[in-house]
């Protein structure tokens, strides 16, 4: 059983006390509590009453995927940002360094069997290592290219050797 942790923003504001944090960006609350490991943070003051002004606090840096966390941490973060914005990461293969959005991914807590962010193909199957077991990549989408399944994707595509996400 896991277990997963969420935080109130009046860790870093009051809402009924605007002078204790109300100078506190809510875009410091956000990354403060991913650094500290929660998965959800309660609903306060600092928030937009709609999701079209909350979603532009997403950005470049805050959605990418950092391989050398925890498969569990990953995949929350992966299924947090789909269908939009989307986790995205480097890609590189061979010596071709593309972007790409992580659409579907699923964590096996297991042994993992090279250095984070390593991929193996395998049967049709995208396998990443991660600090903690292995992440599987189910749908993929390539920068300039169409989403795809990743049978459909290894379909059309060898793998190189040596190649790993950053």
């Amino acid at each position: 059983m896991s277990i997963r942790l969420g935080i109130a923003p009046i860790a870093w504001s009051n809402d009924d006390m605007p002078e204790l944090g109300g100078q506190t960006p809510l875009e410091q609350c956000l990354k403060e509590a991913s650094l500290a490991g929660f998965t959800g943070i309660e609903y306060g003051g600092k928030f937009a009453m709609e999701s079209k002004k909350l979603i532009p606090k997403l950005n470049k840096e805050n959605t990418k995927i950092d391989w050398k966390q925890s498969g569990l941490r990953i995949s929350n973060f992966v299924k947090g940002l789909n269908p939009k914005p989307c986790a995205w990461t480097y890609v590189f293969f061979g010596n071709v360094k593309l972007k790409a959005k992580i659409k579907e991914i699923y964590y096996e807590n297991c042994e993992p069997s090279g250095e984070c962010g390593t991929i193996m193909e395998n049967k049709k199957k995208l396998i990443v290592n991660v600090v903690d077991g292995i992440i599987y990549i189910n749908e993929i989408h390539l920068e300039g290219k169409k989403s795809l399944k990743i049978s459909d994707f290894l379909n059309g595509f060898k793998v190189p050797e040596n190649s790993y996400f950053s």
